[in-house]
């Protein structure tokens, strides 16, 4: 049984939820696969490694404190999609990664992710088991703390902060400033896009990490959910538009639809 007055919003959520399924499956079968604009936070990838490299120092890799069991595991392994690019990079020149881990389910994922990085960059004899280091579990405190002793005590030339970050954002961050390290980081998390913007020399605002998650993995029903959801938007903004010329005016259409 639909609830009264609740029609209107029942035929929009099937037809984004549609609009979203053509778009996946027209990518999927390779029918129409999107392109996704260069972003310059992928683009500065091999820049931000190899001045790694010509310094002779590390690189800091984090996904904040989401999960992959939690409401954040969108974030995370967006993030962790474009981490495993930055990491085949590092292989390639001979750079060591290091990362914090303060979920015990995502120890033995990231430890594979760096491996095999490692192993793409043609350099699996530099990945050790130290470069993934597990500070306890749920511990933000801990993970902030370890953060700012690393980046303070062994000056990174890099820190990526991609995913599903909080207030490790502004300690990660701004550590990584004070230090000069060339700082890569994004997060669709509404709270945290100033200070992106403020201390991050290649932000991806928003739903960017999604997108270029996307574009780094290359899967066609990735590409085919970003068409998707750039497509719903585009819907909703026509009836933002539609729906405000209606109410001003006063038309009985409009209030024909907020009573269906």
């Amino acid at each position: 049984m639909i609830l009264p007055g609740k029609n209107f919003e029942l035929v929009l959520f099937l037809v984004l939820l549609g609009l979203l399924y053509v778009a996946i499956e027209l990518s999927h079968r390779g029918i129409k696969v999107p392109k996704i604009r260069e972003l310059a936070a992928l683009q500065a990838i091999p820049e931000v490694v190899g001045r790694a490299a010509e310094l002779n120092r590390p690189v800091h890799i984090s996904t904040g404190i989401g999960g992959l069991s939690d409401e954040w595991a969108p974030m995370t392994i967006a993030g962790m999609a474009i981490l495993r690019n930055v990491v085949e990079y590092c292989g390639r020149l001979g750079v060591p990664v290091k990362y914090y881990c303060i979920r015990a389910h995502m120890l033995p994922a990231m430890q594979d992710l760096v491996r095999s990085g490692y192993v793409k960059g043609g350099r699996p004899e530099i990945y050790s088991e130290d470069m993934v280091e597990f500070i306890g579990d749920g511990q933000q405190r801990a993970l902030m703390a370890a953060m700012m002793g690393y980046i303070t005590r062994e000056k990174p030339a890099a820190n990526i902060l991609l995913g599903a970050t909080f207030y490790e954002t502004y300690i990660s961050l701004g550590c990584g400033a004070v230090q000069g390290c060339l700082q890569i980081a994004g997060t669709p998390r509404l709270y945290y896009q100033g200070i992106l913007v403020a201390l991050a020399d290649y932000p991806l605002i928003g739903q960017e990490l999604y997108a270029a998650a996307a574009k780094v993995t290359g899967n066609p029903p990735d590409l085919g959910s970003i068409a998707g959801q750039d497509y719903n938007t585009a819907v909703c903004l026509i009836l933002i538009v539609i729906s405000t010329i209606l109410a001003t005016i006063g038309s009985a259409l409009w209030n024909m639809l907020l009573k269906w």
